[in-house]
């Protein structure tokens, strides 16, 4: 988790898993209105790697991952 945070540039510990995920979030959110889904696939890779066991943040990636599968 902590080198896929590297590499998305979020400046936030694995261990701040909430605020951390909602940093990868709007980062995916970002690339997807710039078309570039792999990289909001990435992101969203990412936050799983950090979600663990968190039932609103896998609601949210599972939201998150159907929007991006549409677009």
């Amino acid at each position: 988790p902590a080198s896929c945070l590297r590499r998305a540039g979020v400046a936030l510990p694995a261990s701040a898993r909430d605020p951390a995920a909602r940093a990868l979030f709007e980062r995916a959110e970002t690339h997807v209105a710039s078309g570039r889904f792999d990289a909001a696939l990435d992101a969203l890779a990412c936050a799983e790697a950090i979600a663990g066991d968190d039932p609103a943040l896998r609601y949210e990636l599972t939201r998150r991952h159907g929007i991006l599968e549409f677009r």
